[in-house]
Order: structure tokens, then C-alpha cells, then sequence
């Protein structure tokens, strides 16, 4: 392989892991809570399920599934408070929830994972070319002229 194709192939690799960090950094993983639906509706009354502004997925008893924005567990009405994806107001009550997952933006193991594949690609890229730039020099070493 010529040095500039070489070259050529290494700037690539260098523009592969600026991509796969840029992506990676979007990765959205979903979280199930994971207990029985009266422990669920009592974790939820207490206010340890949730963060405002987090997007949780909902099911309800006849299976009917909700994606907001959480805002808050309001203890009078017995609700979920939310909003939906055009911004509207959406109220659950939690008696009917059986199933939370929250959605979190991954910013840790996908991430690493990702771009560390990225690296090492872009590693054994320069490598090929270092290597190449060896064999050239050898080559013109014991090439008769």
C-alpha cells in the first residue's frame, strides 16, 4: 500500500473514532424497575421512583402504555403527573401502574465500549501504516539499483 493511500486510511480511522464517540454519546438504555406492582405504587407514593424531567415509560393494568416527561407524584389525587410528547399534561393514577422504566442517557459503558473499539481500530491503522513505511525502507535497503 502506498504511504499516502496509508495516510489516506489513517485520517479515516481518526474521523471513525470522532463519529463513534459523537454518536455514543446518544445512547438512551431503558431501566426496568424491578418489583411486584404493590411495591412498585409504594415506592412510587414515597417519591423514591422518579426524577423530574426523566422520561419513563408507563404501563397500566389494561396495558396501556404511557411515555412522559416525569414532574412529580402528586399524594393527594393518587396520580403521576407528567407530560407527554407534545407537552401536555398526563396523569396516571398509580393504583392502574404495574410496570415503570425509566429511560437514562448512557454516558458510561456504551460510550467506553465504542470508543475504545474506535481506538484500537484507529491503532492498528497507524500500525499498518508504520509498518508499511518499514517495509518500503527495507525494501529500498536491499533493492539493487
Amino acid at each position: 500500500m502506498p504511504a499516502t493511500l496509508a495516510r489516506d486510511v489513517c485520517r479515516l480511522g481518526a474521523l471513525a473514532v470522532l463519529a463513534a464517540s459523537v454518536v455514543a454519546s446518544g445512547c438512551t438504555t431503558i431501566k426496568p424497575i424491578d418489583l411486584p406492582p404493590d411495591d412498585l405504587r409504594a415506592e412510587l407514593r414515597n417519591s423514591a421512583v422518579g426524577t423530574p424531567g426523566e422520561t419513563m415509560e408507563v404501563i397500566t393494568a389494561d396495558g396501556a402504555e404511557r411515555v412522559l416527561e416525569f414532574v412529580a407524584v402528586d399524594q393527594d389525587a393518587d396520580v403521576l403527573r407528567g407530560k407527554d410528547g407534545r407537552d401536555e399534561p398526563v396523569a396516571v393514577a398509580i393504583g392502574d401502574i404495574v410496570v415503570v422504566r425509566e429511560r437514562r442517557e448512557a454516558r458510561g459503558g456504551s460510550t467506553l465500549l465504542i470508543v475504545g473499539v474506535a481506538l484500537v481500530v484507529a491503532f492498528a491503522l497507524i500500525a499498518v501504516d508504520w509498518g508499511n513505511d518499514i517495509v518500503d525502507a527495507v525494501e529500498d535497503v536491499f533493492t539493487p539499483k
